[in-house]
């Protein structure tokens, strides 16, 4: 199921930088988000399930969050 949620990640990273390259400005910044994949990356590495749990719900979901709340206030300017 992990491995879902991440190709799912990917995919909406993906979709946020075409976005950005095509010049619609959502001011997100993809750093943000890598860096947690490599806490993903090691935590599972290691196979520390709890790490894995911490980040999705305390780093990730917060960050999509905020990146939800970005592309929603930059619909408002276009509609």
């Amino acid at each position: 199921m992990v491995i879902k949620i991440i190709d799912g990640l990917q995919w909406v990273i993906d979709a946020v930088q075409g976005v950005q390259q095509n010049g619609f400005s959502l001011n997100i910044d993809i750093t943000d988000i890598a860096v947690h994949f490599q806490q993903l990356e090691s935590a599972l590495t290691i196979r520390d399930y709890v790490l894995v749990a911490d980040l999705f719900e305390y780093e990730i979901a917060p960050t999509l969050q905020i990146w939800l709340d970005k592309v929603n206030t930059a619909l408002k300017d276009v509609i």
